[in-house]
């Protein structure tokens, strides 16, 4: 209990100090050397997050390198059935899908989706996901379960660094669609991963929290 009441305490005070001027470098600093103390203490209070009790289906954007190819490898691992990876590159995509299978305890059925969301309008983006999931019965919304995972950054609560101003607006995006879609998704559970505890521009810091994948809530600070 006494670690479980340090922990909130130290998530309060960082969201506090977050929107006080004279108090944002130290802010930043906590975000790179105390967060590691607090995915610790997340996972011995929180434990890990059966994903499996979603359904066996996972969709990964993002999924050819960095945190996309970190937790597709996961999820592999976890005994995912199926796996959709999307990305631009194929060459990256191939070589992740041969992971996966290497990695897998089970068999698993790997997909690649090449989409660059730059290049695509949203309805060739659209069309292009429903026939590469035709027929598998995600149906979150019909069976009102599932589990929506968006990455955040530590970007959409500092100020950006110089040239970073595009990258911060797109990470306060994600966190502002995440609170709507937690409010409008009845059933699903819909969380952003990182924005507050997680330290920004660190894959490390996912992937040593993999083994239990403690999730953080859009709507709460700290790790629920």
């Amino acid at each position: 209990m006494t670690l479980r009441l340090l922990f909130r305490l130290v998530s309060c005070l960082l969201a506090v100090m977050k929107y006080v001027s004279p108090f944002c470098l130290l802010y930043s600093m906590c975000l790179h050397y105390v967060s590691p103390l607090c995915l610790l203490f997340a996972k011995r209070l929180y434990g890990g997050v059966d994903l499996l009790s979603y359904g066996e289906w996972a969709v990964i954007t993002g999924a050819s390198d960095g945190i996309g190819r970190a937790l597709a490898s996961q999820l592999a691992k976890r005994g995912f059935k199926k796996i959709l990876l999307i990305a631009r590159n194929d060459n990256k995509l191939k070589d992740v899908a041969t992971e996966l299978e290497l990695v897998a305890p089970t068999p698993v059925k790997v997909s690649r989706l090449i989409i660059d969301f730059a290049a695509e309008s949203a309805e060739e983006i659209f069309k292009k996901v429903s026939e590469a999931v035709k027929g598998q019965q995600i149906e979150m919304k019909a069976r009102k379960k599932g589990l929506i995972v968006c990455v955040g950054s530590g970007a959409s609560e500092l100020p950006s660094d110089p040239l970073y101003a595009a990258y911060a607006a797109t990470k306060g995006a994600s966190e502002a669609f995440c609170r709507s879609l937690q409010v409008c998704c009845n059933g699903i559970e819909v969380y952003e991963q990182g924005s507050q505890l997680l330290p920004p521009h660190s894959v490390s810091a996912l992937v040593a929290c993999s083994s239990t994948l403690c999730l953080q809530s859009a709507s709460s600070e700290g790790v629920g």
